[in-house]
């Protein structure tokens, strides 16, 4: 048997696994005559339910809509005579020629007078107790099952489509000689290996590559494709074709499009939303806009809606932060490159300048010089302060003027600046003193490393004021002798306090001769809300459920809002009662206990009731169902609370321009009692069936799935 094809005793079926369209697949059947005599035997391949049209006893010849899948079946030879004890093959051919499912039955018939227990074969088929063919069904018969596949190969990423559903990688803007790269991840969704043909040449002159692969079922495969232009302010097309051996209709194009920068400074390594949340707060953002049916229908019939998506993709100086709660705050960090030289003059250094009247957005350093091929990491924080804001695509400009810094003395290059360098200074403290005998400050030990200059090299202040030793011995002479209130003569005791300063700046010259190039722009998006959320149950109350099983209630938390919900539930028991107080009508309101944090007097392996997940993060516009289970280990009834810990939830004195309806943590209140049943088994689990000791012809049980298996064995016999 050829392609991995099976035969079903059961259900007397042979199966043709994974055929290619148009390909043939041979099956060799073995049929053996164990009887004293030749056999003349006849092969026939027929539809399902029909016999031989050659049959005069009134069999059908009609084949209608099944002639088809007669067709792709052929068996080779159509007689044959087997000797005694002896056997003989008969090959069975099966080609789709489009994919579907094709059946047919495989019929066996003995032409001279013999036994029906002569015919032998490894398949089971059914025997007849007639001797002559003309009178007798087929001593052998099953059905032949085929079906037609063609190889199918998926991109996956990247996820970009066009209107005409083509794959298109876009890059971002990138300087010349800089790498971009993106991964195309392949998956055969198809049940057949599929090939993509290639070779290990290259065409210099179509600048094209040809790269062969297999990819065996639901495997995937990356590839790495790289950007690196050569040229300045230009935009490059290029096309991936896929083309899948054996499926015609399988071609595949993948658009590629890159594009070069032309700026004496760019910005660079801009961190990435991922791809899901950001498809999360962009689907979130469309339902809460009002927009009419007609509008949205005009935006996806908009003829510049690839180019919006390709000039959108190939934006380079994007910066998303996401969601966060007002107040929250979020830090990303991007770079300025100076680039070099781009145009024929010298390339001088800049000066830079973000703007820091922003109250929502703030960067650091704001202020510095950049200089030739230099990059210098800004610190970009989104500070929402306490209100809901959105910000979408919102436009920074970071001003450049052209500078000439001095190279100091003694020096190869300029001095770096910016306005995080800092200078530590240690003043006295005004109207000190501390060199009288009362100092108050004279037993405070201190930790000093003194030099013969008498500059302070290592100190450790405490709220910015630290006394300080300072010595004008050499450091191999550090025995201090404490002869006097007032000290000896070689130290002097006083108290600094720490100032810290932004370093000056460097002086420099602007450049009046060459212009300043254009502004640097920053887009930012960012989300700052409250969480918004769907959860209905208040209450819950579970049935009477038996000791060591239990029930499962599910519940569903939708997240409204546009940031990401994170919840963390708890349980708290409120109260139980035994069934001994049950009994003696106690009130379960008299059992409550007057200690908030009752779980304490509770062992844990002993609490019915449990939650799942206990803790974690719903992206805006999806689900979690929550799971609250009873599973009581005791007789009693129970009553608990499933308290809910859920981050920025607005409160009653925000202020909101949304209109929206203030939330509370939800609070549920769950129940539970628990009995047992009359006859209670405490024992360990049997492996009647799994060990197979149970009678496999027997008829299975019709009873709860829940059910044990409870094995009784004699160990004594009284007569």
């Amino acid at each position: 048997i050829s392609s991995g094809s099976i035969f079903g005793i059961e259900e007397n079926r042979f199966v043709y696994r994974n055929v290619l369209v148009g390909s043939r697949v041979v099956a060799r059947f073995r049929i053996a005559n164990r009887s004293n005599v030749p056999a003349d035997v006849s092969f026939e391949v027929c539809a399902v339910g029909t016999v031989s049209p050659n049959q005069p006893n009134g069999r059908s010849s009609s084949r209608s809509s099944q002639s088809t899948s007669c067709d792709s079946f052929e068996v080779i030879p159509d007689k044959a005579q087997i000797e005694p004890h002896s056997s003989s093959y008969a090959n069975v051919t099966f080609c789709p020629t489009s994919m579907q499912l094709y059946t047919a039955t495989f019929n066996v018939y003995v032409d001279n007078k013999l036994s029906p227990s002569t015919i032998v074969t490894s398949g089971r088929g059914s025997t007849s107790s007639s001797t002559k063919r003309s009178s007798n069904p087929p001593v052998l018969t099953f059905e032949l099952y085929g079906e037609g596949n063609l190889p199918q190969i998926s991109v996956l990423q990247p996820k970009l489509r066009n209107r005409a559903g083509q794959t298109m990688c876009v890059f971002k803007r990138i300087q010349v000689g800089k790498i971009s790269s993106q991964t195309l991840s392949l998956q055969n969704n198809g049940l057949l290996n599929s090939r993509v043909p290639g070779n290990d040449e290259l065409s210099i002159a179509k600048q094209s590559y040809l790269i062969g692969l297999l990819l065996k079922p639901k495997h995937q495969f990356n590839l790495t494709i790289s950007y690196k232009p050569n040229k300045r302010n230009i935009k490059n097309y290029g096309q991936i074709q896929l083309i899948v051996v054996n499926n015609e209709y399988e071609d595949t194009l993948i658009e590629l499009i890159g594009e070069s920068l032309n700026d004496e400074v760019c910005i660079e390594n801009v961190p990435q939303l991922d791809n899901d949340k950001y498809l999360c707060i962009q689907n979130a953002l469309k339902r809460i806009v009002s927009v009419s049916k007609l509008t949205l229908d005009d935006m996806d019939c908009d003829p510049n809606q690839d180019e919006i998506q390709t000039t959108s993709a190939l934006q380079h100086n994007h910066l998303d932060f996401g969601d966060c709660g007002p107040n929250e705050t979020i830090t990303r960090t991007i770079t300025i490159t100076h680039c070099g030289k781009v145009k024929e003059t010298e390339p001088t250094s800049f000066r830079f300048s973000w703007p820091t009247n922003n109250p929502i957005l703030q960067f650091r350093p704001s202020e510095g010089h950049l200089h030739v091929n230099q990059s210098r990491r800004i610190e970009v924080t989104f500070k929402p302060s306490g209100s809901p804001i959105t910000l979408k695509s919102q436009c920074i400009k970071c001003n450049l003027h052209r500078i000439v810094v001095p190279v100091p003395e003694g020096c190869t290059k300029a001095v770096d600046w910016d306005d995080t360098k800092q200078v530590i200074r240690w003043v006295d403290v005004p109207g000190d003193k501390t060199n009288g005998p009362d100092s108050s400050n004279r037993s405070i030990p201190t930790t000093t490393t003194t030099t013969t200059t008498g500059t302070v090299n290592s100190l450790k202040p405490t709220n910015h004021i630290q006394t300080v030793i300072i010595s004008s011995d050499n450091l191999q002479e550090r025995n201090i002798h404490m002869n006097c209130n007032y000290g000896s003569s070689n130290e002097i005791i006083c108290r600094k306090q720490k100032l810290i300063e932004i370093e000056p700046e460097p002086h420099y010259e602007e450049v009046f001769d060459q212009s300043d190039p254009k502004s640097i722009e920053l887009f930012i998006s960012a989300i700052a809300d409250f969480v918004q959320f769907r959860c209905d149950p208040n209450r819950i109350d579970f049935k009477e459920t038996n000791i060591f099983e239990k029930r499962i209630y599910r519940f569903e938390l939708f997240n409204q809002g546009l940031i990401t919900l994170h919840f963390k539930w708890s349980i708290h028991m409120i109260s139980s009662m035994t069934e001994n107080e049950s009994n003696k009508n106690t009130n379960i309101n008299e059992c409550r206990s007057t200690d908030e944090n009752q779980n304490e007097h509770w062992d844990k392996s002993l609490i019915p009731f449990k939650v799942y997940p206990i803790e974690g993060c719903i992206l805006p516009g999806r689900s979690q169902f929550i799971e609250v289970t009873f599973s009581p280990l005791l007789l009693g009834e129970f009553e608990a609370q499933l308290t809910s810990k859920i981050d920025n939830l607005a409160q009653q004195s925000s202020t909101t321009n949304r209109n929206r309806p203030i939330l509370t943590a939800p609070i549920i209140t769950i129940t539970g009692k628990s009995e047992h049943s009359i006859l209670h088994f405490d024992l360990c689990d049997s492996d009647y069936i799994s060990s197979g000791r149970r009678n496999p012809e027997l008829p299975g049980p019709n009873g709860t799935p829940f059910g044990s298996i409870v094995y009784f064995d004699i160990c004594v016999l009284v007569a």
